[in-house]
């Protein structure tokens, strides 16, 4: 079906009638990679004793080709661009289109060296196909990356724009956890480095877009609206940075009895200031705290009863206009208030008895893992480190209850989540919003947790509002170090 449609088969009779596309597009990108082989051939000689260092070195030349392919592959069309602009499906269908192709060459690339290492070690071939199922995925969220990476010439022959180192490095992020995660045989961080690209390239992307009306005139272009994509990763990530960084400081200065204590003022610390600054930075940027923690992004709605005037209804639980305001324009009185609890109270107490349940499988399910050999003795091992430091329990439960639900649900559901939905709509927005909560726990806790964020995004949409998640979050915390 993709072959029908007229923007692949567009790029498809550009590499048959056009022999330059083919030494833009593949030619010089392989010549830059293998020059980048051989800079590396050592690690490159080591690669064929084994099947996952020849795996890791597949991944490094395909992603190497896609960084190169990119930029060269639109600079070949020139100012050609500007001609989709007038297109009924528009430059973005025109350039995702393109990110499939290039997908598709390194997909092919990358598969001539795995099935050479399907044929030097057969006997790891159900490996070497989790690598390529891996590739797969991986490839196309670092072409859309690479799209963004396009600048034009004007008649002049002048650059328009010009793309920053950090949004050129941005485009590797994810590669070396991937390809570490392939070499070290540690599946969970080749995921990881998956789940992390797939989310840069929604990011940027999210960006480009709002530039692309701007291709050919950058000094017009305007920001996408906030939060995006961008925001939200950027404020988990510095949450869990400074939380690194306060807990090697509080632990500094405490004894090892005292590990949990330490851990607790680092994240209790950590997730308070971060979520303050980003509220403060995003009510800069027009948005209220309200219009996160309730959805759509507007406001806690309330509707007029019998005999009520239309003005009564009022913003302000959505925090879009000041106190003094609401009370001047609506005549305030509890009534509104009360009709709110009424509604988000039936909400928590369902958030609740979903974490309760939830908290009791997960229960369930590390009972399970005991009986798996090798886990289940990891597992008492690490039960029996905690037990050694009485108040690592406690002070995980006081983190896990009372500041973790309020700051990972007002980062990962109410701006990841969000932004998510905005770019992508729909299962996708879920799917990938739990999978990156669920990559900063520990892996043997993946499938509970991508549940738990796979329920709260569901439960912050339908609701309407974040604390109804907010509650979910802390039962089933409660329930997991507790019982």
């Amino acid at each position: 079906m993709l072959a029908l449609d007229p923007l692949y088969r567009k790029e498809f009779l550009w590499f048959l009638r056009d022999r330059s596309a083919i030494v833009q597009a593949i030619l010089i990108p392989i010549t830059a990679a293998g020059y980048q082989l051989f800079n590396l051939r050592g690690l490159f000689a080591k690669a064929q004793g084994e099947w996952n260092y020849l795996c890791g070195a597949a991944i490094c030349f395909g992603t190497y080709f896609l960084w190169v392919l990119g930029p060269k592959s639109l600079t070949s069309e020139g100012p050609a661009l500007w001609i989709p602009l007038t297109w009924p499906r528009g430059l973005e269908d025109l350039l995702k289109a393109k990110a499939w192709l290039w997908a598709m060459i390194s997909t092919l690339i990358v598969l001539l060296v795995l099935g050479y290492a399907a044929i030097l070690f057969p006997a790891d071939l159900w490996k070497i196909a989790l690598v390529l199922a891996g590739w797969f995925l991986f490839a196309r969220s670092m072409a859309e990356k690479s799209v963004t990476l396009v600048t034009v010439a004007s008649s002049s022959g002048e650059r328009t724009g010009k793309v920053s180192t950090g949004t050129r490095m941005a485009t590797q992020m994810g590669m070396l956890t991937f390809s570490i995660g392939v070499i070290t045989e540690q599946w969970h961080l080749a995921i990881v480095g998956i789940v992390f690209s797939y989310l840069t390239a929604a990011a940027m992307w999210q960006n480009f877009r709002a530039r692309l009306p701007y291709l050919y005139d950058p000094w017009s272009e305007q920001l996408p609206p906030a939060p995006t994509v961008m925001h939200a990763m950027v404020a988990i990530s510095v949450m869990l940075e400074v939380t690194a960084i306060l807990t090697v400081i509080s632990a500094a200065f405490s004894s090892k009895e005292h590990l949990g204590t330490a851990m607790l003022i680092g994240y209790g610390v950590s997730s308070v200031a971060v979520s303050l600054f980003t509220m403060k930075f995003l009510y800069e940027r027009n948005v209220p705290p309200g219009r996160i923690w309730n959805w759509p992004a507007g406001v806690l709605a309330t509707e007029a009863l019998p005999g009520e005037e239309s003005e009564q209804r009022s913003e302000f639980y959505g925090g879009s206009i000041l106190w003094a305001e609401y009370k001047e324009k609506s005549k305030f009185t509890f009534r509104p208030l009360l009709r709110n609890l009424q509604v988000l109270l039936p909400w928590c107490a369902l958030g609740a008895i979903s974490g309760l349940l939830l908290g009791m499988l997960a229960h369930e399910y590390t009972l399970l893992l005991r009986h798996l050999p090798g886990i289940g003795e990891m597992l008492r091992k690490a039960q029996g480190q905690i037990s050694k430091q009485p108040d690592v329990r406690q002070a995980y439960t006081v983190l896990a209850v009372c500041f973790a639900p309020f700051a990972e649900e007002y980062l990962f559901r109410g701006l990841l989540f969000r932004a998510l939905d905005r770019e992508w709509g729909g299962w996708k927005a879920v799917l990938a919003s739990s999978a990156f909560f669920t990559i900063y726990h520990p892996p043997l806790a993946w499938i509970p947790v991508f549940t738990l964020g796979a329920l709260n995004a569901i439960l912050f949409k339908k609701s309407g509002k974040l604390l109804p998640a907010v509650a979910l979050h802390m039962a089933y915390n409660l329930v997991v170090t507790v019982w």
